[in-house]
């Protein structure tokens, strides 16, 4: 949606904080993560909305389609890229813990577009107590 898209954003985020329907959050998340901003304010704003969509995984209430949800925000942090320092903690959080695959590889994704030291320690740990080795079999197991 680009910079023109900015006038949106108080709307998006009312939106997000009072609607009941998942797929209406989703569609939201989505746009915000299409907004270009260089004004921290706005930027922190829509870092803030998307952290609180990701970070909220009630085991019990949770559906697919709140887990899709979580999943756009985890991609939207990612488009923002380097501006989405401050999501750090939560996109480590999703990472580790969150139930959805997919959150999981788009708040990865996302760490790696932050690409501080930080988030790439992130990155770099995850990796290494997740990889897969081809060689490995019920047969060879070393």
């Amino acid at each position: 949606m680009g910079s023109m898209a900015l006038e949106t954003l108080p709307l998006l985020i009312h939106v997000m904080e009072t609607s009941d329907s998942w797929l209406v959050k989703q569609y939201c998340c989505e746009a915000l993560g299409t907004i270009q901003s260089n004004d921290q304010h706005d930027i922190d704003m829509i870092i803030r909305c998307l952290t609180h969509v990701l970070a909220n995984r009630d085991q019990q209430m949770d559906s697919k389609e709140a887990s899709h949800t979580r999943f756009t925000a985890a991609l939207s942090l990612a488009k923002i890229g380097d501006k989405a320092v401050e999501a750090i903690p939560v996109l480590k959080d999703a990472l580790y813990f969150d139930p959805n695959r997919y959150v999981n590889g788009n708040a990865l994704l996302a760490l790696e577009r932050i690409g501080t030291s930080e988030a790439l320690k992130i990155v770099w740990n995850y990796l290494k107590t997740s990889r897969w080795c081809a060689k490995t079999s019920p047969t060879s197991l070393f």
